[in-house]
């Protein structure tokens, strides 16, 4: 729950932090952070998307990792996402966050596939590790 503001050149950036693994009803990020000013970039790291509990905020673009992408990727089938087995097949593909850019609120929401392993489980499947890059340019 930390919160910094970087300039990068002629950019200002605001950084917001959070290592939440699990959330209470009552969950809302206005409770540790003021809004972001709508005038400055704002990005929030946080350890596990859960987009609903981070569009309210409104960072422009949120940076999450923990997956491991699915861990296991079937092919033309879609992710074994956390417990829930097809869900892209099953109809759940609307709440499955496994790897990639989603929309969050009036923001992008990025999950990254990372490179460790589901600790239970030390395996994947069709599904290699990567290191994400994101290049972030001005409108």
């Amino acid at each position: 729950y930390k919160q910094e503001r970087v300039q990068i050149g002629s950019t200002i950036l605001e950084i917001y932090g959070i290592d939440n693994a699990y959330f209470s009803p009552t969950f809302d990020l206005t409770n540790a952070f003021e809004l972001p000013d709508p005038e400055v970039y704002s990005i929030l790291l946080a350890h596990i998307p859960v987009p609903e509990k981070y569009a309210p905020f409104g960072a422009d673009l949120v940076l999450c990792g923990d997956t491991h992408g699915g861990v296991v990727q079937l092919p033309f089938l879609g992710p074994v996402y956390d417990g829930i087995w097809l869900p892209e097949v099953l109809g759940d593909a609307d709440t499955v966050y496994d790897k990639g850019i989603f929309p969050c609120g009036t923001g992008k929401l990025f999950v990254t596939s990372g490179i460790g392993n589901y600790p239970n489980i030390p395996i994947r499947f069709l599904n290699r590790p990567e290191i994400g890059v994101l290049k972030i340019m001005p409108e």
